[in-house]
């Protein structure tokens, strides 16, 4: 399978922070919440002081949850400080409109809590649509029920009324379920992330629609701040996401590319190619310690970004892009 260019470590970069204004030059800073981007300094701030965000992603629904602590502990121990999880929506939503949220390892609330016991932050990333190398990338598959005339998937209400009325379905069970856990709320989220990849996958923006997702969890008491992610090219091409002032994003598409270039890091680690080596920072010798040197150098030099590892297939203290029973799956 042709893998995409920011998978592997993955993409550090966009996480473009929402706001629900306009986002004027002279804003010290977008969003006035615990959590927040700074736009002077161009770093994350956490109750007013610089943060830097060390993710590492982690599917609750590929882990058996008596293993969830313990993956945790792993992650903390590897120097994050951040759980980055996908919710797969065709995992919770077991029959059309029936939704479970705490069966078992689909106990989205279970595992957030526990992240923030460990203590964890969390960035939740809930799609609609999530890839993953999950089926289907997260979408039910009722979705298909009249292929290949069905209307297109992940647009606007205006083009995919059926889609947007089932997501619009799935988000409102999902909020009820993360609302409590907000950091504004005394819990561990610090961002929740709007759609997935929209750029690389389909034929040109859409912001309307990148807009009524976010409106929706708006309404549903959700003040952000919200993020973005799709392939560092696709963001800045001119037939990439669009962002636009006073919709979904309060950071303008020159202003995301101003952000994102001189500051972007990205590396795609092949099977062979460890990051880093548990006690030398470095990998086992070769030219993959470019890599590592490089993840190394960019890390000590942002004082506050998102590092997102993603270690596909060799998971190191990563589990997410396989199954547990996958070859490789040992941490």
């Amino acid at each position: 399978m042709l893998r995409r260019n920011f998978v592997g470590l993955g993409l550090i970069l966009p996480a473009v922070v929402a706001c629900g204004g306009g986002g004027g030059g002279g804003q010290a800073s977008v969003n006035d919440g615990p959590f927040s981007l700074s736009r002077y300094r161009n770093s994350f701030l956490l109750h007013g002081n610089d943060f830097q965000i060390r993710s590492g992603e982690m599917h609750p629904s590929r882990i058996p949850i008596e293993y969830w602590q313990h993956r945790i502990q792993m992650a903390k121990a590897m120097g994050m400080n951040t759980i980055s999880l996908y919710v797969m929506w065709n995992y919770h939503e077991t029959a059309p409109g029936s939704f479970d949220f705490t069966t078992g390892n689909r106990d989205i609330s279970a595992f957030i809590r526990l992240c923030q016991r460990e203590g964890m932050w969390v960035i939740l990333r809930p799609g609609p649509y999530v890839c993953g190398e999950w089926d289907f990338g997260g979408l039910p598959a009722y979705l298909l029920a009249d292929y290949p005339h069905h209307e297109a998937l992940r647009r606007n209400a205006g083009r995919s009324p059926a889609y947007m009325a089932a997501a619009r379905r799935y988000l409102s069970a999902l909020a009820e379920v993360v609302k409590p856990l907000m950091i504004e709320n005394g819990g561990p989220i610090l961002m929740l992330q709007i759609e997935n990849e929209f750029s690389s996958w389909n034929d040109g923006p859409d912001a309307q629609y990148l807009a009524e997702l976010s409106d929706h969890w708006r309404q549903h008491g959700f003040s952000g701040p919200f993020c973005y992610e799709d392939g560092f090219w696709q963001t800045l091409s001119a037939t990439g996401t669009r962002i636009p002032k006073q919709s979904a994003f309060g950071i303008s598409d020159g202003d995301a590319a101003q952000i994102a270039q001189p500051r972007s890091y990205h590396a795609w680690l092949r099977w062979r190619d460890p990051a880093a080596g548990s006690h030398h920072w470095d990998a086992h010798g070769g030219p993959p310690t470019t890599s590592a040197r490089g993840l190394r150098r960019n890390t000590n030099r942002r004082h506050s970004w998102r590092h997102e590892f993603r270690l596909h297939r060799g998971c190191q203290c990563r589990s997410g892009g396989q199954h547990l029973s996958a070859p490789g799956h040992q941490l």
